[in-house]
């Protein structure tokens, strides 16, 4: 039996999540003009570079991949 080297495995967790927004009446709107960035330009809003943009109609807002939960 052959001796194998376990490669250890480095996991991170992200996300980019799509939210829709409502007005004050609980109607859907359209995220464009209520935020800044876009697909091709986002806004950075810390100075890890985490963003917003607009994607479609829905606002996204994007964590980065991290290994801790902080």
């Amino acid at each position: 039996m052959q001796n194998r080297r376990r490669k250890a495995i480095r996991l991170l967790i992200g996300s980019d999540p799509e939210v829709f927004l409502k007005n004050s009446s609980g109607c859907l709107v359209s995220a464009i003009g209520l935020i800044p960035g876009t697909k091709e330009d986002p806004f950075q809003i810390n100075e890890r570079g985490e963003c917003i943009q607009v994607d479609n109609v829905s606002a996204e807002f994007n964590v980065l991949p991290s290994s801790t939960p902080e």
